[in-house]
């Protein structure tokens, strides 16, 4: 009876060390993404670019690319929050499960297909990822501190003498899209010249979930878990609609129906909080999410059209 006991009691605590521990690693898995090198430059693509800098309000050096274009429009591509400048580099990361994908996927490609067609290009890593500054540690904190590297981005553009009075549209890819829109609700007036938006699967709080069964069945906990042990309050950025109030500009969103991450109904409701003039993409090829990400390789088409019609 006695070592049942024992027994009993040891399995017990070692479900409660996991109860409390496993939220914490996941919050950390959430929070800490690695830091994964860039592989390819536009020059291997055959496109010519400068190497471009500027600085955040706090003083956080971000690092990308200008393709320079032969018209008066600049496009401005922001990454997925796992990805960096040049997109996806499965092999980068230290295990491939990492990457949540087996593919690259290359926003370069992309890139030269808007380039082809006048626009000029910037692209460029966001804080704690590819060529950038490390900042707050480390942590990504979901478009709060990242939303002004997007400001920093603009204001380069505003400054710069080879890109300034020219129309601006921005393409936001997850991760990028939401903070651009917290971006938004920030500082409108950095938003002036900003004709158009392209929102790609904009990162909700449904896909944390969706990307494993454990983070949701213990989703509550990992989100107390990154609040309490790194600052990160998920919910104010990933589950708040009104943000979406505050776009500035006519705005595509694009969605894989088929996305088995996401709840199509939250997506559908930041849908409606969008501003007219606005108008959504369905996406109907693909189950895994950054299938709709891969697409943008071969499909600037899309994005021109709305581009086209709003620059």
């Amino acid at each position: 009876m006695g070592t049942f006991l024992f027994a009993a009691v040891g399995a017990a605590i070692l479900v409660a060390a996991a109860y409390v521990g496993i939220p914490h690693m996941l919050a950390g898995m959430l929070t800490r993404v690695p830091r994964v090198k860039i592989p390819k430059n536009p020059g291997d693509y055959g496109l010519n670019y400068k190497n471009i800098e500027f600085k955040a309000s706090d003083g956080i050096t971000l690092r990308g690319w200008h393709i320079p274009g032969k018209g008066d429009r600049v496009a401005v591509i922001v990454h997925v929050g796992n990805m960096t400048k040049y997109g996806l580099y499965v092999a980068g990361f230290p295990n491939k499960a990492m990457a949540l994908y087996d593919r690259d996927i290359e926003y370069l490609k992309f890139a030269q297909g808007l380039n082809a067609n006048g626009y000029d290009v910037i692209l460029f890593d966001l804080r704690n990822f590819g060529d950038s500054d490390a900042a707050n540690n480390g942590i990504n904190t979901y478009g709060e501190e990242e939303s002004k590297d997007i400001i920093a981005c603009l204001n380069f553009i505003k400054n710069d003498p080879t890109l300034a009075g020219k129309k601006v549209g921005i393409v936001g890819f997850c991760y990028g899209g939401m903070t651009t829109t917290i971006a938004m609700g920030r500082d409108p007036k950095a938003f002036e010249r900003v004709k158009a938006f392209v929102f790609v699967q904009p990162t909700d709080e449904s896909v944390a979930k969706g990307m494993n069964p454990v983070i949701k069945m213990l989703f509550p906990r990992v989100k107390s878990a990154m609040r309490t042990r790194f600052n990160v309050d998920v919910g104010a950025t990933q589950d708040n609609f009104e943000i979406y109030k505050k776009i500035v500009a006519p705005t595509l969103l694009v969605q894989s129906r088929y996305d088995q991450w996401v709840d199509l109904e939250r997506i559908k409701r930041a849908y409606a909080n969008i501003p007219e003039p606005k108008e959504i993409l369905w996406l109907e090829g693909g189950t895994h999410r950054y299938d709709a990400y891969k697409y943008f390789e071969d499909h600037h088409d899309d994005v021109l059209k709305w581009f086209d019609r709003w620059m």
